[in-house]
């Protein structure tokens, strides 16, 4: 069963995401199960709204919240594995031996939010006004990429698993809000989108 959520995203008035009382909230995180949780939301939220044919900028609000969270996740990552990136912390030989895995991390993402928590305040920063200012797209591969001065190689690959866990996290995140009628709509559209994604596997 998955654990039930207790990360609420901060809001401002308009109802869209805080992201700077998100991110200050993220900068004094020190819990990794918080820090994964406040990313999954937030990536459930920018998948949402980019199909939901939101403005860039509301994608963005989003995206910027998982950057700053899996950067955070890269520092307490390095301090558990002592920088390894698949790690293990054996510095001292009375410490129990700490493995990603046991924390459901893998070691791709350990390696990527290390080298984005590499990067200097300052320079992360900029990169994300400059990119938001000039109306690019925020991705966490392209943040590293353009920041560490390496070449993304391939786009992040596929994970069925962690793509339906989205959209069961976003579910059970707004279940509050769905009706009796809302919910046969929500069968009906659901049936409609597995068929098609039925048919295009058969092509």
């Amino acid at each position: 069963m998955m654990a039930k959520r207790t990360t609420k995203l901060a809001q401002a008035e308009t109802g869209q995401l805080d992201v700077e009382r998100i991110a200050a909230q993220i900068a004094e995180c020190k819990n990794l199960d918080e820090l994964r949780d406040i990313r999954d939301q937030a990536r459930a939220i920018a998948a949402y709204k980019r199909a939901r044919g939101a403005s860039l900028a509301a994608q963005s609000d989003a995206v910027e919240i998982t950057l700053r969270a899996e950067r955070q996740l890269g520092r307490l990552c390095k301090e558990v594995t002592g920088g390894k990136a698949g790690g293990r912390n054996v510095k001292a030989k009375s410490q129990p031996v700490t493995l990603l895995s046991d924390l459901d991390i893998t070691a791709k993402q350990s390696s990527r939010w290390q080298k984005l928590a590499a990067i200097n305040d300052a320079a992360f920063d900029a990169f994300v006004a400059s990119t938001r200012d000039k109306g690019q797209r925020l991705t966490t591969v392209g943040a590293v990429a353009a920041l560490s001065g390496t070449r993304p190689r391939k786009p992040p690959e596929w994970d069925a698993s962690d793509e339906a866990t989205k959209v069961f996290n976003f579910l059970m995140d707004t279940a509050r809000r769905w009706k009796p009628a809302d919910i046969k709509e929500l069968e009906r559209a659901v049936s409609q989108a597995l068929g098609a994604i039925q048919m295009r596997s058969r092509k």
